[in-house]
């Protein structure tokens, strides 16, 4: 029987997060953990050359790119990561909910939750990354937690930061609330001493490589300024609350109707993680004369408080975004996504197989209703995939053209020599992926130490923007748009090769001295430009540079 709800729960997740590889962190983590293993691919990059802050996951997956492809690494570690998932997610189930078939309903049901009821943008189930394995050893955690198993929560959650230092880290502290709030329910500290420092000892392989990434840089000015660029420029829809209200399209008709579809969905996505935090909060009553309900309460509590900390640390810091950013860093309400639709999955499956059990019409018919809820969800996500079967990195406000990107990057796998350096339009996030070489820069890729997040940021204004109307840093839509002297030099000072750009507007290269920059390769959507460096310039009227 539990060979046969892991599976349920492994194709359960298959529907949900099968996408074509990479999946949205799959290009940044994989990349990174080849060229970890393999400096010369790739090399020269500037992302793959940066400090390294999950070399747990490299050390244990990364080996693995040596001997298959991307994709197929991809693949496997998905599949590995989803069968150790659905493994600690039955495990976890039955220490609430003790009863065969629960375990799939809870899971399902949790994963459906997750996507459309949380916050600032976690999850669970997804593409082969670190995470994933940080979060099997975070369902083991609890379950020992809501055994009483004290001695075990520790070393588990330690070896879970090991592999995620903010996820195993958050929900140490989560667990430090539960212990502190469960009075009666719980050992001494003095019993649990041992345990806390094997946790340590457990995370010090992901603690050590975070910390590094900034201890290691004397200058305060540069870790502060790579506080901000991490915050405010890459990543604040994750970190920063009042960020989510920026534009808040008020409550007339026609303000809600032109404004933008992220804000929308991201107030949509607020008053449904409201209502399930109100949802939980009623099951947890319910449920409050059982140990293990309260255990469980206990810890998701502790991770609404580091939630409402990071809500009231954005709100007290809105005069000085610089002190925020090297707070607001840490990643406040991750744990609070991820533990309210575990807890509410969990008691509101208790709840149902009680309902079952005293009436069973009643209990039949709750037990539809929420297999009909997770229907719908699953079957909207499996709907968008099959209308547009393309990775979630290579999404259309990413690429222009699927079929010509991978052309492009196809041309530029056989066409250039390992160690050139390629210019690559500002939103791709797959070019390294589909072809081992070297990109200056692009915005998904952010660096982890301070030093390289603000050459980042350096780069990506100095390459991608321009002073717009009333003195306003704006993105170009594409390469081409860039002044072509500004353009060649750009490409002296990073050592790039080649330069991709939209197919138009063609680069003018008839304003340009014969043999400067010539076009070497087109298709529909996507153009490819060489550099040619004087001394091995083509003779004029040599290829097709002049337009």
């Amino acid at each position: 029987m539990a060979a046969g709800e892991i599976f349920f729960l492994l194709a359960i997740f298959f529907i949900y997060a099968g996408w074509p590889t990479p999946d949205v962190n799959e290009s940044h983590y994989l990349s990174k953990a080849k060229h970890y293993w393999n400096p010369d691919w790739a090399a020269g990059d500037f992302f793959c050359e940066s400090a390294d802050a999950h070399q747990m996951f490299y050390w244990t997956c990364g080996w693995l790119t040596l001997l298959l492809p991307l994709s197929a690494v991809a693949w496997i570690g998905r599949l590995l990561t989803w069968t150790l998932l659905a493994w600690s997610w039955r495990r976890l189930s039955m220490a609430c909910v003790p009863k065969a078939g629960c375990a799939v309903l809870s899971g399902t049901l949790m994963l459906c939750l997750l996507d459309r009821c949380q916050m600032a943008g976690e999850w669970i189930v997804g593409g082969f990354e670190a995470k994933g394995f940080a979060y099997v050893l975070v369902f083991l955690g609890i379950e020992a937690l809501l055994r009483g198993r004290w001695r075990r929560v520790w070393p588990l959650l330690g070896a879970a930061a090991a592999f995620h230092v903010l996820v195993g880290g958050w929900m140490v502290l989560a667990a430090g609330v539960a212990w502190l709030l469960s009075k009666s329910d719980r050992p001494t500290l003095r019993s649990m001493l041992g345990p806390l420092a094997l946790g340590l000892l457990l995370a010090l392989p992901g603690l050590l490589p975070a910390l590094l990434l900034t201890l290691r840089v004397d200058d305060p000015e540069i870790v502060r300024e790579a506080n901000f660029h991490y915050v405010f420029h890459r990543l604040k829809h994750h970190l920063v609350f009042t960020s989510w209200f920026a534009k808040w399209p008020g409550w007339s008709p026609e303000s809600w109707s032109s404004a933008p579809p992220g804000s929308l969905r991201k107030i949509l996505s607020m008053f449904s993680f409201a209502g399930m935090v109100a949802v939980w909060a009623g099951l947890s009553y319910v449920c409050r004369g059982e140990q293990r309900f309260r255990l469980l309460r206990n810890i998701t509590l502790g991770t609404l408080l580091i939630a409402g900390c990071g809500i009231a640390i954005d709100l007290a810091t809105q005069g000085d975004h610089h002190f925020a950013a090297s707070i607001l860093r840490y990643y406040w309400f991750r744990m609070s996504d991820a533990m309210l639709p575990i807890a509410t999955a969990l008691l509101a499956v208790h709840l149902i197989s009680r309902l079952v059990a005293a009436r069973r019409s009643w209990g039949t018919a709750a037990v539809a209703v929420a297999m009909l809820g997770c229907g719908w969800v699953l079957a909207d996500v499996a709907l968008e995939r099959r209308e547009n079967m393309r990775a979630r990195s290579e999404k259309p406000k990413r690429i222009v053209n699927v079929a010509d990107w991978h052309d492009v990057c196809r041309w530029a796998t056989e066409n250039s020599e390992p160690g050139d350096v390629f210019l690559t339009p500002r939103s791709s996030q797959t070019f390294r992926w589909h072809t081992g070489r070297a990109e200056v820069v692009n915005q998904k890729d952010i660096p982890q130490d301070a030093e390289s997040i603000v050459e980042w940021w350096n780069r990506l204004d100095e390459i991608h923007r321009y002073e717009g109307a009333k003195g306003r840093r704006r993105w170009h839509e594409s390469l081409a748009e860039m002044d072509l002297d500004h353009l060649i030099g750009v490409c002296n000072k990073y050592q790039a090769r080649y330069i991709i750009t939209r197919a138009k507007p063609a680069l003018p290269l008839g304003k340009l001295p014969p043999g400067k920059l010539q076009r070497v390769y087109e298709n529909r959507s996507y153009a490819v430009y060489e550099k040619i460096d004087a001394e091995s310039a083509a003779p004029a009227g040599g290829g097709d540079g002049a337009d």
